[in-house]
């Protein structure tokens, strides 16, 4: 985000602002950027880091964009979950395989 924010936002935001759609988000962002980044860090759909680059040329404030950060949590909760219950289950199909192979 900083990358994009320091380096590239300049030049795209001069070529992005005569968009009439880009100007739109990029003012719904600066203004209520809390809100999006919250939302779109909810979104299992969108990669983290087009998102990051994306929020790095507009202009949501840092402060924003990391607090809006948590909205990372419930997904990465997910995959934990989902990632220790393969791993359990694995481990529980392992050991019945060693138990048969013994008899």
């Amino acid at each position: 985000m900083l990358i994009a924010r320091y380096i590239l936002r300049k030049p795209i935001h001069e070529k992005a602002a005569k968009n009439r759609i880009f100007s739109a988000i990029d003012t719904a962002i600066e203004t209520e950027g809390l809100k999006i980044t919250l939302m779109l860090r909810l979104s299992p759909v969108i990669p983290f880091n087009a998102l990051n680059y994306f929020m790095g040329i507009t202009g949501v404030k840092l402060r924003d964009y990391i607090i809006g950060n948590v909205g990372m949590i419930p997904g990465t909760a997910v995959f934990v979950y989902f990632g220790t219950s393969i791993s359990s289950l694995a481990s529980l199909a392992g050991d019945d395989n060693d138990d048969s192979s013994k008899t």
